[in-house]
């Protein structure tokens, strides 16, 4: 078990790099990631630090991306290099937003809805 935060929303699932990503109702995200180190498995915590270009509140849904991962993708930060690593998020701050965290902590595109219903779920 794991000890991630007061009160988490959603999770998503990276199979290829073993990688959780978990949403919580005020806007954070973090990355749960399990490492082989001899016989014990050590498991990591990385919250994501977008700054001001994260969600303002609760993340409602996160989706992967599932892809086969090439024998020389590799990891960063947890996650797969290239678009095998990337996922969605939503959120009720009308959003959905695109990242790779291999590569950085703030999104690679922001879309905005104007409708007047939040985002309340997110598929590749």
């Amino acid at each position: 078990s794991v000890q991630i935060g007061d009160s988490l929303s959603c999770l998503g699932v990276a199979p290829e790099s073993e990688t959780l990503v978990c949403g919580d109702e005020i806007g954070n995200m973090y990355a749960v990631s399990a490492q082989q180190t001899g016989q014990r498995t050590k498991r990591q915590v990385r919250k994501l630090e977008p700054g001001s270009e994260g969600h303002y509140g609760m993340v409602t849904s996160l989706s992967t991306k599932s892809q086969k991962a090439s024998a020389r993708a590799g990891l960063s930060k947890g996650f797969l290099r290239g678009s095998g690593g990337m996922f969605l998020s939503a959120g009720v701050d009308w959003t959905v937003k695109m990242w790779a965290p291999a590569y950085g902590d703030k999104p690679l595109l922001s879309l905005v809805s104007h409708s007047y219903d939040y985002m309340s779920d997110v598929k590749w």
